[in-house]
């Protein structure tokens, strides 16, 4: 459709696209449908450079987009322009971002000196070639690996602040992956290599490993029972990616009305995060490699970060499916009611619950075989 002229329907906007048979066949085999951008539909084809000979493994182009367009194509599409990058977006709660919405806000046509600009990843382009340039008209596979804090930004501020985006533009190193059999390795190495600005640990490299992404897609379709004293169904937001929850409230949070509904379907206190299924799981199993114990509370007290390492070392060897993600979540309300019965302070049983909780579960994992 032209999002030039988009509908909304009770506030919402409505964008249109013919539905055919190769696409109901991405719904039901594929993990996700690739992003298709056509910048010519839209009225905005990218002038772009051609920084080097195609090889067998990339092509590279320069190219630079106007701050509305990238708020449009975000508006569309959301997070799932974000699906091969190792976090959503943080929120303008760091200095980075800070600076991001300020600049967006007071100095719009200095956006292209101050930021870097982002990274994108393609599995195609359609480039024409003018009398005195090149410009990209279509972009299959749109993946922004890095810079999605930048796109974010520019996207809330439109949206929140009312921001005026015809003076901003953002510049974009476009790399299309010329092997489809190494394209998610590829995404996921200029991914890992680009993200830099915000501080990114061992946890949030690992998001785009294909378990979490089946444990997202579980989390997101399988439904909770309702609580003795509600009546809606709820569901487990596993954070795949980090900042996803605050992301989605957001998109779908203008009103207080649609933050109240969103929260009823996504409670709070049922959002976990890939540390917290790494405590859940490791708390609860024992698992000995013929020469000591390499899962156990033992390793849940040494903190997060050496808890989960050892946590994707030694698990997600079987099959992902509805009964793995129950039995998981069952671990959860397990370990949640634990720290629920030991308090906290001053009401707490004691100063060391972070110790206590794994060695309790792991008791009682081991006394129930």
């Amino acid at each position: 459709s032209d999002l030039k002229t988009q509908d909304k329907i009770a506030g919402y906007s409505i964008f249109y696209r013919f539905i055919d048979i190769n696409y109901l066949y991405n719904i039901s085999e594929k993990n996700r449908i690739p992003i298709e951008i056509d910048f010519s539909e839209m009225g905005h084809p990218l002038p772009c450079l051609v920084l080097n000979e195609s090889t067998s493994d990339y092509q590279s182009y320069l190219t630079i987009i106007s701050g509305q367009t990238l708020a449009q194509i975000y508006e569309q599409y959301g997070s799932r322009l974000l699906e091969q990058n190792v976090r959503s977006f943080l929120q303008f709660t760091g200095k980075i971002n800070k600076g991001i919405r300020k600049t967006i806000i007071e100095e719009p046509h200095m956006f292209l000196a101050f930021n870097n600009g982002i990274s994108v990843t393609a599995s195609e382009v359609i480039v024409k070639q003018n009398l005195k340039d090149k410009t990209i008209e279509v972009i299959k596979d749109f993946q922004i690996v890095n810079g999605g804090q930048t796109t974010a930004s520019i996207y809330h501020t439109w949206k929140k602040d009312k921001a005026d985006l015809s003076k901003l533009s953002v510049q974009i190193k476009l790399s299309v992956i010329n092997q489809a059999s190494n394209f998610n390795e590829v995404v996921s190495r200029i991914s890992e290599y680009s993200n830099t600005q915000n501080k990114v640990s061992i946890v949030d490299l690992s998001s785009n490993k294909p378990q979490h992404i089946e444990l997202e897609k579980l989390s997101r379709n399988i439904w909770a029972p309702p609580h003795q004293d509600q009546n809606n169904q709820t569901i487990w937001f596993y954070e795949r990616a980090r900042g996803q929850y605050k992301n989605e409230l957001l998109k779908y949070g203008f009103t207080k009305s649609r933050k109240k509904a969103f929260e009823l379907k996504n409670p709070r206190n049922q959002v976990f995060k890939k540390e917290d299924l790494a405590k859940y799981i490791n708390s609860w199993h024992e698992i000995y490699d013929g020469k000591k114990i390499v899962i156990g509370p033992h390793f849940v007290v040494r903190g997060n970060q050496k808890n989960y390492i050892q946590f994707m070392n030694y698990n997600f060897s079987g099959k992902l499916d509805s009964v793995y993600y129950e039995d998981m979540i069952a671990k959860a309300i397990l370990f949640k009611s634990a720290e629920k019965i030991y308090g906290v302070k001053p009401n707490s049983i004691g100063d060391m619950r972070y110790i206590t909780v794994p060695y309790a579960i792991a008791w009682l994992g081991y006394r129930l075989d």
